[in-house]
């Protein structure tokens, strides 16, 4: 009877507006992982989000796994996890403004960790998944300097290299090679079966 015809002296009906946000739902786990690290960094401090990564993905590993991070970005009482636009501005990205249009906005972010050294990737689901190819091609000729520092500091002796085109399984990948002698380029490839972009500094990744 009280429950109908006093709601107000139920406590959780009305709850205190000071009661603490729900956390934002995690990114999607688009493909499986040997281990999850769990980062947090202050939104406004970006050298603090760019050191916070840089250390996550230099932290050494065993060879051949896969580390997946999840990134919380922290504004006072809110908190959200990294989006793309974040990491297109904080690596001073440019990519095609179609390309922003066809895939969802929270990536997986993770490490593979590679004979020569660790290598960074994400993936991200994606709407369309031919416009996004076309605007991943029309992006190719940047792409070589826009993602250097997702090398973090790694050096490499191929500087007038081209995308090759290869396939693995069935799926299309295209890979800008930037060493003979290690694991390191530039690599992407559009699973149809699940409109999943991928895009890595390691062909063996892929």
């Amino acid at each position: 009877i009280l429950f109908f015809f006093a709601p107000a002296s139920i406590p959780f009906l009305n709850p205190s507006p000071d009661r603490a946000a729900p956390p934002p739902p995690p990114p999607p786990l688009l493909f499986s992982t040997d281990k999850e690290a769990g980062l947090r960094a202050n939104t406004s401090q970006k050298a603090d989000i760019l050191r916070t990564i840089e250390n996550a993905v230099l932290t050494k590993e065993t060879v051949g796994s896969m580390k997946r991070l999840t990134i919380i970005l922290e504004d006072g009482q809110s908190e959200r996890f990294i989006e793309m636009g974040d990491l297109f501005g904080l690596y001073r990205m440019n990519p095609p403004k179609d390309l922003s249009a066809w895939i969802e906005k929270i990536p997986m972010i993770f490490v593979f960790s590679a004979d020569s050294g660790p290598r960074f990737g994400l993936a991200v689901k994606t709407t369309d998944s031919d416009r996004t190819e076309s605007a991943i091609l029309a992006w190719e000729p940047f792409l070589s300097s826009e993602l250097e520092p997702l090398f973090f500091g790694e050096t490499h002796e191929l500087r007038n290299a081209s995308f090759e085109d290869r396939a693995y399984r069935n799926v299309d990948v295209r890979f800008l090679p930037l060493s003979t002698q290690k694991d390191l380029g530039i690599g992407y490839a559009i699973f149809p079966a699940s409109d999943v972009l991928v895009l890595t500094t390691s062909e063996t990744a892929l």
